[in-house]
């Protein structure tokens, strides 16, 4: 068995990019942006449809 080895780019690619990352985790962030409310509904819209079975669910424009 290998043993795993972790790539020192990969490694100082996540410590870069955490900083740019963490105001998306922050409280609320989702429904204090401007369409927030709206992306979360939509999400859970698409997922429901996906889940229904319905590849390219019908709703969308495109």
């Amino acid at each position: 068995m290998r043993k795993l080895r972790l790539d020192p780019y990969l490694l100082l690619l996540l410590v870069l990019a955490l900083p740019a990352l963490a105001p998306l985790a922050a409280p609320g962030y989702m429904f204090d942006a401007h369409d927030g409310r709206h992306s979360v509904f939509y999400v859970q819209m698409f997922d429901a449809s996906i889940r229904d079975g319905a590849l390219w669910p019908r709703w969308a424009m495109h």
